[in-house]
């Protein structure tokens, strides 16, 4: 016997290395499609072949290395001295704020009394007339 014929169109081939560069900058699906030339089913199918998993799973996981590599160059600009790093990240990470407390007194006094005084109009005599 032979080999086994595959029909169908050929397997589009995924640049992996080109797209998990694409993938640190939290494109869409539709994104890396068009940027990648290819359909978003076409992606989908690839990361679920050979990853075993979404394309939302997948990004994040990629994404998750992005987001380190961040946290540490900034940490290394705020060792180096960057004032407005070192402020962001004592807030981030110790709770850090820049609220300024104040103070206010309220003077207790005794209540002060009003009374309203409603002033009637006398009613007006009526003469009677006596012809």
């Amino acid at each position: 016997m032979g080999k086994v014929k595959k029909l169908g169109r050929p397997r589009i081939e995924i640049d992996w290395e080109k797209f998990h560069t694409l993938l640190q900058y939290k494109p869409t699906l539709h994104d890396c499609a068009d940027i990648m030339g290819m359909s978003p089913d076409t992606i989908e199918r690839a990361i679920k072949r050979e990853y075993k998993m979404t394309f939302s799973e997948y990004r994040r996981l990629k994404m998750s290395k992005m987001r380190m590599k961040l946290a540490q160059k900034q940490y290394e600009m705020a060792m180096e001295g960057s004032i407005p790093l070192l402020i962001w990240l004592g807030k981030q990470h110790l709770g850090q704020s820049d609220k300024q407390e104040t103070k206010s007194e309220i003077k207790h006094t005794s209540p002060t009394r009003i009374e309203i005084v409603a002033k009637t109009k006398e009613p007006e005599k009526i003469e009677e007339n006596t012809n």
